[in-house]
């Protein structure tokens, strides 16, 4: 969050709107070619996790044999469709002819970006695998910072979007680098073989499980990113810039709550295999409701004062757009963390094929309303055409499917994990919407003090009316844990 706050400005006003406008739209290609993967991908994980736990060593290396063949090929098709695209690119976007050779050359750089991490991601899954998050996370952090630092210098000494473009490839290269040590040593070693004869059976499974999880990856593709394409396609570059400001933020949004319900897959695969339905029906409720916990604040800033951080962040030319997309768009996050609660926990049970057809169809629904109103009333129009599917979808269809595979009653679960945390979120909106009239945020200490007083109304009422006795010990028990206590001397 912090490294887009600060890169984000930085790049609008040293690429300009058109070049930055291209940037994204190569960043939203290499998105959509990251689903070439299939699912397979994403599904290494649970496999690994399956047989890590019964300890079979031979289906590990088979599992990552066939992945690695796998995503090897896709790969290279990968390289071979960017090559396409780049080729026709005048014909895609509408791009300004003094921009069209760094346009084709960032989309060539950023797609083999995706090219190698297709195979290389498979040893960030087996990290994952082990639930080793504290040290997955740490080379995440250590790669985007390091990335992040390559990029400002890039800028500030006059570079463009393609050296941006290379900085990102190399960066890519070394960090797959780190996965492999780091996952060869928590393994303690693998065996790669490429006899899919004798791996026959373990491809079948993959590939069967892996094919509806790339339904869904398409369709979330199509859903967060393809706005973008759309936008660039019928307005043109520089009108990407303006939906992208807003858009990146509800990204963060996203992206962070997707972290946190990463972890309920392995979880909701070792209640399977134990056959225990109320820890999974527990982990639904919980899991839903303290990712909206956390995501919550952050929402009500958007919705009530996002104008005024758009307006003090990139400046007032964007208010009106970007802020309206802001708000748009992120009316559909209040129902994120049942959305991706639900996602995981059909993952880790394997009950995912029928979500996979609910995501076609509100992936089909967002791109078509998005066409149309973004002839009709241009950029704001593609956020209501992202708003209204993922409030119906996301917030009522997904979570009442997955509490059915549960066998969850679904008024006590949307009572529990949103009901009881959005309305005892109101005196902290209460705040926001005072300081906002007053006109408190218009300038950065306001801004600043205003949320900061905000966060202190919401912890306080987080913790003495939401939380029960039981999670309040369980936050201090992990807060000891993390920041030991000193133990007093007795004298």
């Amino acid at each position: 969050m912090v490294v887009g706050f600060l890169l984000a400005p930085v790049m609008v006003h040293r690429l300009g709107d058109a070049g930055y406008g291209v940037w994204t739209f190569s960043l939203q290609i290499s998105s959509l070619l990251i689903v070439m993967d299939l699912g397979v991908r994403s599904s290494v994980g649970r496999f690994l996790t399956y047989h890590h736990t019964r300890g079979e060593k031979e289906q590990i290396n088979a599992v990552l044999s066939v992945a690695f063949a796998a995503l090897g090929g896709l790969g290279a098709l990968c390289v071979a469709a960017s090559l396409f695209i780049s080729i026709f690119l005048p014909h895609i976007v509408k791009v300004q002819p003094a921009m069209l050779h760094d346009a084709r050359w960032t989309v060539l750089l950023v797609s083999w970006t995706v090219a190698v991490s297709l195979p290389g991601s498979i040893f960030a899954g087996a990290i994952a695998s082990l639930s080793r998050y504290d040290i997955l996370n740490f080379r995440y952090v250590l790669h985007g910072l390091i990335r992040a630092l390559l990029t400002w210098l890039v800028l500030v000494h006059g570079g463009g979007i393609v050296a941006i473009s290379i900085v990102w490839l190399l960066t890519a290269v070394v960090a797959i680098f780190c996965d492999v040590l780091i996952a060869t040593k928590l393994y303690r070693g693998f065996e790669l073989r490429f006899d899919l004869r004798k791996y026959k059976s373990v491809a079948r499974s993959l590939l069967s499980f892996s094919f509806y999880v790339f339904l869904l990856s398409i369709s979330v593709r199509l859903v967060l990113w393809s706005d973008n394409i759309v936008i660039a396609v019928i307005l043109g570059p520089a009108a990407v810039t303006f939906y992208a400001i807003g858009g990146n933020l509800i990204d963060v949004a996203r992206g962070t709550l997707s972290s946190m319900t990463t972890v309920y897959v392995p979880l909701a695969t070792s209640y399977q295999a134990k056959g225990d339905s109320l820890a999974l029906r527990q982990l639904f409720v919980r899991g839903s409701r303290v990712g909206l916990l956390i995501l919550l604040p952050v929402v009500i800033a958007f919705l009530i004062v996002g104008k005024e951080f758009i307006r003090l962040w990139m400046g007032p030319q964007y208010v009106m757009v970007a802020g309206t997309v802001l708000i748009l768009l992120a009316i559909p996050v209040l129902f994120a963390p049942l959305q991706m609660t639900s996602n995981q926990l059909l993952y880790g049970v394997n009950r995912h094929q029928a979500y996979a057809y609910i995501a076609v169809c509100e992936a089909a629904i967002n791109l078509g309303l998005s066409i149309i109103l973004a002839r009709t009333i241009g950029v704001v129009g593609v956020a209501w055409g992202t708003m209204i599917p993922a409030v119906i979808i996301e917030g009522l269809i997904v979570p009442s499917y997955t509490a059915s595979v549960l066998k969850q009653p679904v008024l006590p679960l949307y009572w529990r994990a949103w009901i009881g945390p959005v309305a005892l979120s109101l005196p902290y909106a209460t705040w926001l919407f005072v300081s906002h009239r007053i006109g408190w945020p218009i300038t950065w200490p306001g801004f600043v003090l205003t949320i900061a007083t905000g966060l202190l109304i919401y912890a306080l009422t987080t913790w003495f009316l939401t939380l029960s006795e039981g999670e309040r010990q369980t936050v201090v028990v992990r807060f000891k844990q993390v920041i030991p206590v000193p133990a007093r001397s007795v004298v």
